[in-house]
Order: structure tokens, then C-alpha cells, then sequence
């Protein structure tokens, strides 16, 4: 398996090379990459980790959105571009519904790296080589994180006596049984499925077979959502909800590796934690069923 996992690691940095490869292919002279770079380029006084205009963005990050770093509002609509990206508007859209809808980090791998490459922070002479590119790739490593969050008002509670508590516990452990099945089939064709993609890329059987997992524990999901959690079982449960969702949303970006294959690159290789991740919650349930003397006459 170690083998497997370091040949999984030269084949993220092929599809990372690929990918900007492919987009300076396609890169057009007359595309905003290209004027932003242009500026980048004359202005003597540019460094790639100030901020000229003080809105919040570096100059670096002004690259990759293609605002003016000289413009603290570059769409003129009273908000500062960086005040904009951080609560997720577009700085380049004037109006309250100009809402950002890129989570594509290939693109965003590509366009980082090209406006790197361009204003000199990521050629292989620069003194800070070294450290820009490891700022490159914690920035897209973190992005690619998945944390679900769980609004904690959205569950139905009730009082945890011990009739509704055992009750409980036999609704959940189907539930388990359910997602630990399908997390052990994953881990039993991990290998297979790393293999599959690495001949032929994020394309037939595998979507199908990581689409496949996205709904069954989406459904799962689904499932707990509508379950009645006795109080003092609130946080094991929404344990639970977190670890399910991620299972979900993390087939979810392996199926659609064909459109982001940097992010599916991520999270199969985040995939086998989720078991590591699951273990623990099955241990904290069996605790809590013996702390509240569950299942005894």
C-alpha cells in the first residue's frame, strides 16, 4: 500500500503539471490574465506580498482575480475587493447578488500559477522560489479541505430518558451498519480504483462507482437528519452527520474529476482517513451506551 500512495503522489503532481500545461494552451493574449500580468510585469514597485491599494487582497491575490491593485474598489459598488472575496462576492460584479460560484481549484491552480510565473515569484531563480511555492501549495491544499458544518438547530430533540435513548440507539445502528458496509467496500477497492484512474483518468466506472457512494450516503444522511436525538446524545450525533456528509460531498468531488482534478486528486487522497474517522465514533458510542447503563436489566 505504501507503494500504491507514493505513485498516488507523483500522480497528483502529473495532473498539477497537465492542468497548467493545458491552460497555456489555451491562454489567450488578449485574456485579463494576460493585462494583469502585463501590469505586473512594468510596475517597478510591485511586490507580490504587499498590499498597494489597501482593500484587503495582496497583489498576488489581486492577480488571481484579476482586480485592479490599484483600485481598492474595482467595481465600483462602495465595497473593498477584499471585504468582496472574503464574504464571497465577486470584486469584478457591481450588486448584492454578485455571489462567487468558483470552487474549481485546477482553474485556480492554473491561473496562480501562470500569474507566478509571469511576475517572477515562481521562476526557478527567484531567492523566495522555495517559499512561494510552498505558499502556493498549502493555499490550494487548505482550499481543498472538506469541513462540513452542522447547524445543531436543524435536529429534533427529545428528553434522554432510557427508553428514548435505546430507542435512539436502535435507529443509529442500522445507520452505522449501513455506512461502515459501504466504507469497507471502499477501502476494499481503493487500490483498484487508484489504479483505474491513473490508466484512464476520472472517467467511466470510476464516476459511476464514486457517484454511486455519493447517494447512498447521501441518503444515510438524509436519514439521520430526520432522527429525533435525545439530548444528551447531541454532539455523538452530529459527530455522525459531520463524518456522513463528508463522505458525501468527498464521492461527490472524485466523480467529478473530470471537471476538478486537482480537488479529486485531494480528496482520494483523503479518503482512507474517513475510517480512522469512523472508528472513533463507533468507540464513542459504545462508551456512552455503557456510561448511561443502556441495553441492562
Amino acid at each position: 500500500m505504501a507503494n500504491k500512495f507514493k505513485l498516488f503522489v507523483g500522480f497528483l503532481a502529473l495532473i498539477a503539471l497537465f492542468s497548467v500545461y493545458s491552460f497555456l494552451n489555451s491562454f489567450s493574449p488578449s485574456s485579463s490574465v494576460t493585462k494583469t500580468a502585463n501590469i505586473l510585469k512594468n510596475s517597478m514597485s510591485f511586490e507580490v506580498d504587499s498590499d498597494a491599494d489597501k482593500d484587503g487582497l495582496t497583489n498576488r491575490d489581486e492577480s488571481y482575480w484579476n482586480t485592479d491593485f490599484q483600485n481598492p474598489d474595482s467595481d465600483g459598488d462602495g465595497y473593498l475587493d477584499g471585504e468582496e472575496v472574503a464574504s464571497g462576492h465577486d470584486p469584478l460584479i457591481p450588486g448584492p447578488n454578485d455571489f462567487l460560484n468558483n470552487k474549481n481549484l485546477t482553474d485556480k491552480l492554473s491561473k496562480l500559477t501562470l500569474s507566478g510565473l509571469y511576475e517572477g515569484s515562481l521562476s526557478l531563480n527567484h531567492p523566495n522560489y522555495e517559499k512561494n511555492l510552498n505558499t502556493l501549495t498549502s493555499l490550494i491544499a487548505e482550499e481543498a479541505i472538506i469541513i462540513p458544518k452542522i447547524d445543531t438547530s436543524d435536529i429534533g430533540t427529545i428528553e434522554s430518558n432510557k427508553e428514548n435513548q435505546e430507542f435512539y440507539i436502535k435507529i443509529i445502528a442500522t445507520l452505522l451498519q449501513e455506512t461502515s458496509l459501504n466504507l469497507i467496500d471502499e477501502a476494499d477497492r481503493f487500490v483498484e480504483m487508484l489504479d483505474l484512474i491513473g490508466k484512464f483518468g476520472f472517467e467511466g466506472e470510476t464516476v459511476f462507482y464514486f457517484e454511486n457512494k455519493r447517494q447512498k450516503f447521501d441518503k444515510v444522511f438524509s436519514e439521520l437528519q430526520e432522527v429525533r436525538v435525545p439530548k444528551t446524545w447531541l454532539q455523538n450525533h452530529v459527530y455522525l452527520m459531520e463524518l456522513v456528509s463528508g463522505l458525501t460531498e468527498t464521492n461527490k468531488v472524485i466523480a467529478m474529476g473530470s471537471e476538478d482534478p486537482i480537488r479529486a486528486a485531494t480528496a482520494l487522497k483523503d479518503l482512507p482517513n474517513f475510517i480512522e474517522r469512523f472508528g472513533q465514533i463507533l468507540d464513542w458510542y459504545d462508551q456512552k451506551i455503557t456510561s448511561e447503563k443502556l441495553y441492562q436489566k
